[in-house]
């Protein structure tokens, strides 16, 4: 060491401020005597350090300040004798190669691929694995002393290192903090004006019918956003019938002369006298570029015999047009939202002769005239359906042979579970139909000749291709009898939903929810949920490659028909999806069931999707690796 030779420090430093240790051991043996001493005394409190050149003791007694420079002097030698940035250097270039984030560390630093475990355990070294008591090899010490030593060097490396990443992580992740503090500073005046544009355009779709007002909100907000805003014309689009005509009238002016229009027509029962006439002046000149047309009552009372339905709504713009020679050319979606009451109402409406390119039409609790559509392709109902007198069943039945060319057919009924008692349903084909989504609400499992089962038996759909059933139940049982009663019931509901004319050769997948809206069990719930299940008619899903299944309770496959048609089946894909109660036995007894009936195997592929309790690791066991699909939040 510079300015002191080859002396080099062996001991402690004790004194009430300094508490250091240095060098690498505390004990040493005085050649003299060959006996091991500790250095300094315990009962020294000044620095003390042990100097030893060519074997030589050397005792010293020394101030803090005259320690520290020697401290110092003993540092900077180190530096130039032990350069260890290699170290940092091979860390960073580990960091940054392409497949880090693949790499098992623990795997790659396992314990036994470290040499200074190899050089002490290695083969056969330990002394102490066979015998405690053996006699230890010197050499064997010598290598346990090294080896302890480099992982001290190597601990300490570790934690230096380990300590400057915390810094780096803590003032990296500052300045990204203020890099989106100046991001959000600019915000969205960094953006271009086309894609703050098309930002706007989003934000007043999302509105609906308020989309003028979020558009004129957008435009006060700077002269950049004005300015933007009144240059993308189809933020105007958006009329409502209780606009004043000057406000119609600018929102028009600043669509110019190209913009389709979504209308929203709101009729109101108290100022009925009113009508409709003068917001159709208004938007007489651009009647031809109305794109949607969305009708609602603005008030109805049901017990008011001078008010109308939404259909007197619907029979007034027929009027207005067909008197006037007034056509929609454009019109391709009519949305008309009516009350439960409507049904009873009787305005007449010719929507064709007014819309004839009309595609999409949506209808609640109200239904057009029973004219042909030609030209609608997508058609969703909402509609109370129950066994009384003036049933609308066969009305809704009548309208469809009214839409020759329908593809997309939604129904959503009420009151499905109450038993029908009225007249044979004529049956009604629909061949151009290719999906099917049938929304049953509030649904009495245990009800004798449902009027579902009515309606999907005079139902005919030969071209059928995707087909789901979303059904809420009403009840579920409350003890054990009516649960494995209420349990039957959901097979015989399965049945009704799936006769044998509606299973088409182009089936190619069906989805079928069970579940219940509010709380899954009642506060004095007495049996335990494994007590109900939901039976699947597996004859009736046979020829559809992929069944799709949700559901609150455990599913069971059941088979209604003998084993004759096993040998035709042709699931290839079975899905669980959001089954939110399922739990790995509830797996089991699927899986069992499907065995049970003899086309477990020939199923290829099971997705378990967003199963709050299904875990990969235990239902891979069930499903086998290869077939399984995990998808998990």
């Amino acid at each position: 060491m510079d300015g002191l030779g080859s002396w080099w420090f062996v001991g402690t430093i004790k004194h009430p401020r300094v508490h250091t240790q240095f060098g690498l051991r505390r004990t040493t043996t005085r050649p003299s005597d060959g006996l091991e001493h500790i250095w300094p005394p315990s009962s020294s409190t000044t620095p003390y350090a042990i100097l030893h050149h060519h074997n030589i003791e050397r005792n010293i007694r020394t101030s803090t300040r005259h320690y520290k420079l020697l401290r110092i002097m003993e540092s900077g030698s180190a530096s130039r004798s032990c350069d260890v940035s290699n170290v940092l250097l091979a860390l960073e270039k580990a960091a940054r190669k392409p497949g880090f984030c693949d790499v098992e560390l623990s795997e790659v630093y396992d314990m036994e691929k470290w040499s200074v475990y190899q050089n002490v355990y290695g083969g056969d070294k330990d002394p102490f694995v066979v015998n405690g008591s053996h006699v230890v090899d010197p050499t064997w010490v010598d290598c346990l002393t090294n080896s302890t030593n480099e992982i001290f060097h190597i601990k300490q490396m570790l934690q230096a290192l380990l300590s400057v990443t915390d810094k780096l992580q803590e003032r990296f992740s500052h300045s990204e903090e203020r890099v989106l503090a100046a991001k959000r500073s600019k915000g969205i005046k960094s953006l271009p004006d086309d894609l703050l544009a098309n930002i706007f355009q989003i934000a007043v779709w999302e509105e609906d019918c308020d989309g003028a007002v979020q558009a004129n909100r957008l435009a006060i907000v700077s002269r950049r956003f004005r300015t933007v805003a009144l240059e993308k014309r189809g933020l105007w689009t958006t009329l409502t019938s209780f606009s004043s005509e000057s406000q119609l009238e600018a929102l028009i002016r600043r669509a110019g002369p190209n913009e389709g229009f979504h209308v929203f027509i709101y009729y109101d029962f108290d100022a009925k006298e009113l009508g409709l006439k003068s917001f159709i002046d208004v938007c007489r000149p651009i009647l031809p570029r109305w794109k949607t047309l969305t009708l609602t009552q603005r008030y109805h009372e049901v017990f008011e015999s001078r008010r109308g339905g939404v259909k007197d709504a619907l029979e007034e713009l027929h009027n207005l047009f067909v008197n006037d020679g007034l056509q929609l050319s454009m019109l391709e979606e009519l949305n008309v939202y009516g009350e439960t009451s409507d049904r009873f109402k009787g305005g007449k409406s010719d929507v064709h002769a007014w819309a004839a390119n009309l595609r999409a039409l949506r209808c609640d609790h109200s239904l057009p005239s029973s004219t042909p559509l030609s030209s609608v392709s997508m058609l969703t109902v909402t509609q109370v359906i129950d066994g009384s007198n003036g049933s609308p069943l066969k009305e809704l039945l009548i309208f469809l042979r009214g839409v020759p060319n329908l593809l997309f057919f939604k129904l959503e009924a009420y009151s499905t579970g109450a038993k029908f008692d009225n007249e044979t349903l004529p049956a009604t084909e629909c061949p151009a139909i290719t999906s099917f989504e049938f929304q049953i609400h509030g649904f009495y499992v245990l009800c004798d000749q449902p009027c579902v089962a009515a309606f999907m038996n005079a139902l005919r759909l030969p071209s059928l291709e995707e087909f789901s059933v979303d059904v809420d139940v009403s009840s579920i049982g409350t003890t054990e009898s009516e649960c494995a009663e209420w349990s039957q019931g959901t097979g015989s509901l399965m049945c009704a939903l799936l006769p044998d004319h509606i299973m088409s050769t182009r089936m190619k997948s069906m989805f079928f929810k069970l579940w219940r809206s509010g709380s899954m069990w009642g506060a004095q719930e007495k049996v335990s949920p494994d007590a109900r299940a939901y039976h699947i008619p597996l004859d009736k899903i046979l020829r559809t490659p992929t069944v799709s299944l949700s559901s609150f309770v455990q599913v069971l496959f059941k088979q209604e028909a003998g084993n004759a048609r096993i040998s035709e089946s042709r699931l290839r894909e079975l899905r669980f999806v959001e089954c939110k109660n399922m739990t790995l036995a509830h797996l089991k007894r699927t899986a069992d069931s499907l065995e049970l009936l003899g086309v477990w195997n020939g199923i290829e592929r099971v997705v378990v999707k967003e199963c709050e309790h299904l875990v990969y690791d235990e239902i891979v066991e069930v499903i086998g690796e290869k077939r399984l699909q995990y998808i998990s939040y």
